[in-house]
């Protein structure tokens, strides 16, 4: 396709998209239904980014528009995890308008590209210094509670969040009575992905071990299976002459290394549960380099209980006994981080280690090694908690399920970069004082064509919003012209009234905003370069022609 039809073609397919996630924007948003792929049953939910995943269309090029607008929600909900829905109405905002002015205007898709690009960087650094700290357990509720859109659960979620402090680390279980019940844990949460493993939850591309988690810690990468990890596995399991176990006492392992050599992972594989062995298992490579990747280590050594093998120190991997491996309660690993759960064993080396850290910290001059233990003192001292959710029907469940981790992630982002006024009109701000702040400057006509997307695509979240409360299109654009220059202020659809949005507890975390508008530059940025499309033709077309 070429030219106008490849827009059009990709016009339909982000339409699709933004159609069937825009409905669930604001207060008074309402749910989508989909049919779940994997237990071939109805879930209702307003989380954009869930929606989104389950959408692929039958036209392969109408299909392309909507997986690239994919792509701003999944990274949203990656970085920020919130915002999915906006991200999505923003991108289509763009590449609507994108269209429509490059052919009225016959503008070139390249300069104006490069110009929404340099403007958004404006709006923002216009969005940074808005930011408010999250400074009260207030604050944290009523982020929670506009993203959950209830009260009760904003109040649990807000205080539980506030109180875990910065660098929590909270994971969302099933639970068997109805509602929610919250558990405090001790824990350590370390910034590294799953690298090899066995993945228990494929939609989420996340690992869950529960029980007696046993854990390897080395400094060494681990690549010598005969004479290195052979002689250690044999200690605790039972190996046939096939290479198979076919006994162990440590069912489940986590290797914490900088490397894992493929022999010893075709090894796991091969005895794994999906193989019909026993084991089920991950590797995951420490973040960081030198000093701080060691320092690392040695925390999570010291919270496990693990000795930790390095070469220089004389500790080997063949010479470790099973008490010498470290153990976790639960260990939870995704495509961000890898959360161990600890038991109380370690408890008070825990604390007399914090504390020492704090004393090495109190009496450093350097600046450097000052910031490196506050991150280690984060790590160890950063809150852990489990979220157990229940309700009558697996379907109320997951809808909750979707609100809860909603709220959590906008807390966590809120407390980690600031908040700022919610209901849509952080972008709406942004964007007049950056314009304000240019007034005077001299532009070229492509890069006014850019500034006239960006705006209406900074404007869209709150235009949305009204749509949904069931605003008609003249009130919609009165109040956005109104809106826009009243710094903090917006529209509370539940009582139809306008108010300061923080003042009222409608409130947005920064880094949601932030990340909304960057990727959606991002994706449609691209998409309104297009001027040829190639796709795969649909099989019912080469089976009539051949026909």
């Amino acid at each position: 396709y070429f030219g106008k039809e490849a827009k059009t073609k990709l016009m339909l397919g982000v339409d699709k998209l933004a159609d069937s996630v825009c409905h669930t924007l604001g207060a008074r948003g309402k749910n989508a239904i989909y049919e779940s792929t994997v237990f071939q049953k109805p879930v209702v939910t307003n989380d954009g980014v869930t929606i989104a995943r389950e959408g692929n269309l039958k036209d392969p090029a109408e299909n392309q528009g909507m997986q690239l607008v994919k792509q701003a929600s999944f990274r949203t909900n990656e970085v920020a995890g919130d915002g999915t829905t906006s991200a999505i109405v923003v991108s289509r905002a763009i590449v609507k308008k994108g269209f429509e002015l490059i052919e009225k205007k016959n503008g070139n898709p390249m300069e104006i590209e490069k110009a929404l690009k340099e403007f958004s960087k404006g709006v923002l650094e216009e969005l940074k210094k808005k930011a408010k700290k999250v400074d009260s357990e207030e604050k944290a509720i009523q982020i929670a509670t506009v993203s959950c859109r209830d009260k009760e659960l904003g109040k649990l979620i807000g205080e539980l969040m506030f109180k875990l402090g910065e660098n929590p680390a909270v994971t969302l279980t099933d639970g068997v009575k109805h509602g929610i019940e919250v558990e405090s844990m001790n824990g350590l949460r370390v910034e590294s992905p799953i690298k090899e493993g066995i993945i228990t939850n494929q939609n989420k591309f996340e690992l869950e071990m529960k029980g007696g988690v046993k854990v390897i810690i080395s400094m060494d990468p681990i690549e010598d299976f005969g004479q290195q990890f052979f002689p250690l596995i044999n200690k605790f399991v039972e190996v046939n002459q096939q290479g198979q176990i076919v006994k162990t006492n440590a069912e489940k392992l986590i290797i914490v290394a900088p490397k894992l050599s493929q022999t010893i992972m075709q090894f796991l594989f091969q005895n794994s549960i999906v193989n019909g062995g026993p084991l089920v298992w991950a590797w995951i490579e420490p973040p960081f380099f030198g000093e701080k990747q060691k320092d690392l280590l040695k925390d999570l050594a010291l919270c496990t209980g693990a000795k930790i093998v390095n070469k220089i120190e004389g500790v080997y991997l063949k010479d470790l006994q099973l008490e010498d491996l470290g153990v976790a309660e639960t260990v939870i690993s995704n495509k961000q981080h890898t959360l161990f759960v600890l038991g109380d064993n370690n408890a008070d080396l825990i604390l007399d280690h914090l504390n020492n850290l704090k004393t090495a910290r109190k009496n450093s001059d350097s600046e450097v090694e000052q910031k490196t233990i506050s991150d280690r003192i984060s790590t160890l001292s950063g809150g852990v908690a489990s979220i157990k959710i229940g309700a009558p029907t697996d379907a109320e469940r997951k809808e909750l399920h979707y609100r809860v981790e909603d709220a959590v992630n906008a807390v966590k982002s809120s407390i980690e970069a600031g908040y700022l006024p919610g209901g849509g009109v952080a972008l709406l701000n942004a964007f007049h004082k950056f314009v304000e702040n240019r007034e005077g400057a001299l532009m070229t006509s492509d890069e006014e064509v850019a500034l006239e997307i960006l705006e209406y695509a900074c404007s869209m979240p709150f235009k949305q919003i009204l749509f949904n409360a069931g605003y008609n299109e003249d009130k919609v654009l009165s109040l956005t012209h109104e809106m826009k220059s009243k710094d903090g202020n917006g529209v509370n659809v539940l009582t139809d009234d306008t108010v300061d949005m923080i003042a009222e507890g409608v409130i947005d975390p920064l880094k949601v905003v932030y990340q909304v508008l960057t990727n959606a530059i991002s994706v449609s940025t691209k998409i309104i370069t297009c001027e040829c499309l190639i796709v795969s033709e649909p099989k019912e077309e080469v089976q009539n022609k051949n026909e």
